[in-house]
Parts: structure tokens; C-alpha cells; sequence
């Protein structure tokens, strides 16, 4: 397994709870549509727009195969986002599932 952690910065002139409402249903949707993609979690959406998201894929093949539609993703987001989207790619230790 292969993980991506990307952090990004919402803009001020979009740091509301209509477009937090906006990204909670467009991040997950469009993100789990990513082929190879096991897991995501959306991290922050703080108050001062911090934002990071973790994506685990089923292996590092499946990561770069996804690198386009994730690409594409930040592009049509990036009238919101302040800065550039910085991405990490990480080997999986372990990933275990702690709910029943």
C-alpha cells in the first residue's frame, strides 16, 4: 500500500461553512473514484482554511496511475486554494482497522 498526503490552504474569501459544505461533498465523491484508492480522510478544515487529505491507495502503481484525476481535481479547485497543493507519497507501514 501506498499512501498521498496532500496539504493545501483554502482562501480567506472562501473560508465559509458553505464552501467547507461544498468541499465535504465534492472531495469525497470525487476522490473515491480514483482507481486504486482503498481510503481517504479529509483532515482540518480549520478555521484558517488548513486543509490536508490522505489517500490510501493499494499500492504505489495505483497512486501514480491516479495522478491525472487527482491532478484535475486540485485544478478545478484552485480559484479556492491559496498557494500551491503540496503532495507527499508515503509507503504504508501498516493499515489495520480498528472499527467493528
Amino acid at each position: 500500500m501506498y499512501a498521498r498526503l496532500s496539504r493545501l490552504r483554502i482562501k480567506d474569501a472562501y473560508n465559509s461553512e458553505e464552501t467547507r459544505g461544498r468541499l465535504r461533498a465534492l472531495l469525497p465523491t470525487r476522490l473515491k473514484a480514483l482507481p486504486g484508492l482503498l481510503d481517504t480522510y479529509i483532515l482540518g478544515l480549520e478555521p484558517d482554511g488548513a486543509v490536508a487529505v490522505f489517500s490510501v491507495y493499494e499500492s504505489r502503481e495505483a497512486l501514480l496511475r491516479a495522478n491525472a484525476e487527482s491532478e484535475g481535481l486540485w485544478l478545478e479547485c484552485a480559484h479556492m486554494i491559496e498557494g500551491e497543493v503540496e503532495q507527499q507519497e508515503l509507503p504504508v507501514f501498516m493499515h489495520t482497522h480498528c472499527a467493528p
